[in-house]
């Protein structure tokens, strides 16, 4: 543990020395065709094949303050969370990567005995900071047909916006920017394989996170797993097809589409768990839209569901084990839409209204967030969120009350 923490401290001394340079990258570090495409210069040494460094941070403050409407209690907490990265790339080798997160109470106060208990399993301790791998992986090609990653990674597939029922990989369900300000999960062990056509691409990813877990080395051939994509456009609509397979486990299979109708986004996918033990094949879809209107094009409405034929009905929360139930994915039927305007008033000021409910449980959570881009002054939102509906529900279970957040969030790319 001692050596973790002393790289990841490293990484931080890297990143400081490369944020000190005077030349800036716009691009998405974090973005797969990035690191399919050639890099940006940053940094070059004469006489020699280019070299690049690339560093960076990804970062949040938030603070939050939460009412419990049934019990009159309350919640208030401060924290730092984000993803340092560091990147190096030289032309005739490829680019080494790595990123970690980080979480950092700096207060959590509570007079609810319920929440005092989450903030301890969220490690509230303002002489620590939760550093954690998120990816460490080498990026490099085959004259530039096969293009190949190996080490720890997150894995981008899939069409849909809030849910992704085809996503058999990643540890932990990606959420979207107004949920989660900055994307802290943490990446699987493996190699992927991306080979580019024309107008199709094929992936494959061999999983070995099962093979060497908790300090212990297991069987290969009893742990390995096995993903891949296909995707392609055929007549203007985007498809594409998902598989992972493992040793004693059920075979997974997604197919995605996206397209347009009427001038509207459509998409959606579908994901089938195929158990041969018990001869059962499991559904689970996601089907949304979204569309662009007002007279400059500065407003959209979004809309999405979620059905997953295994998941929990009407169930308590607090009869539960812990783990046994992922939010936002282990209920039965979901909804969620969101309205957005990138020009509230005037350009520098953004707003979105969010609602997702859980229909079988009838618990839900309602967001309103206006965010503030001022000249000279770091981005900031403001937002409050409702949670309720049904008592000891999904929205309902994490405070055990139905509840009443005002939240305010920086986030900055440094």
């Amino acid at each position: 543990m001692h050596y973790l923490k002393t790289l990841l401290m490293l990484l931080f001394v890297v990143i400081v020395s490369i944020a000190a340079n005077d030349n800036a990258v716009e691009d998405d570090p974090f973005s797969t065709a990035e690191f399919d495409s050639v890099i940006t210069k940053v940094n070059t040494v004469p006489d020699q094949l280019s070299r690049t460094f690339l560093g960076g941070v990804s970062f949040a403050s938030e603070g939050t303050s939460t009412y419990l409407l049934e019990s009159n209690k309350s919640a208030t907490d401060l924290r730092f969370f984000g993803k340092p990265f560091a990147k190096l790339s030289k032309d005739d080798i490829g680019s080494l990567f790595l990123s970690t997160s980080f979480n950092y109470f700096l207060l959590a106060s509570s007079n609810s005995e319920f929440t005092k208990h989450y903030y301890q399993l969220q490690k509230a301790d303002p002489s620590q900071v939760d550093l954690r791998l998120s990816e460490f992986h080498l990026s490099f090609d085959i004259n530039k047909k096969v293009f190949i990653r190996i080490g720890n990674q997150l894995i981008s597939w899939g069409a849909s916006y809030f849910w992704s029922p085809e996503d058999f990989i990643n540890r932990q369900k990606n959420q979207i920017t107004a949920l989660s300000a900055v994307d802290i999960r943490s990446g699987k062990p493996g190699i992927r394989f991306h080979i580019p056509f024309e107008k199709s691409n094929l992936f494959f990813f061999t999983d070995f996170s099962k093979v060497t877990a908790n300090g212990s080395a297991n069987s290969l051939a009893e742990n390995i797993a096995q993903a891949w994509r296909f995707d392609a456009t055929i007549a203007n609509v985007n498809v594409g097809t998902v598989g992972y397979v493992g040793a004693d486990s059920p075979l997974h299979i997604g197919f995605d589409a996206t397209g347009n109708v009427l001038t509207a986004d459509v998409y959606g996918e579908l994901a089938l768990t195929i158990d041969n033990n018990s001869e059962q094949t499991a559904p689970a879809f996601s089907a949304g839209f979204s569309k662009v209107f007002g007279e400059e094009k500065t407003w959209t409405f979004r809309s999405e569901v979620y059905y997953n034929d295994t998941g929990f009905g009407d169930t308590a929360i607090s009869s539960l084990r812990p783990g046994e139930f992922t939010p936002l994915y282990s209920g039965r039927v979901y909804v969620f839409t969101e309205l957005t305007t990138s020009k509230l008033f005037t350009s520098m000021i953004s707003s979105s209204l969010l609602y997702y409910m859980n229909c079988i449980d009838r618990s839900f959570s309602s967001t309103l967030l206006f965010t503030f881009d001022f000249p000279k002054v770091l981005p900031f939102t403001l937002y409050i969120r409702a949670n309720g509906g049904r008592l000891d529900r999904e929205f309902t279970g994490l405070f055990a009350d139905r509840t009443l957040t005002a939240g305010l969030r920086i986030r900055g790319d440094f």
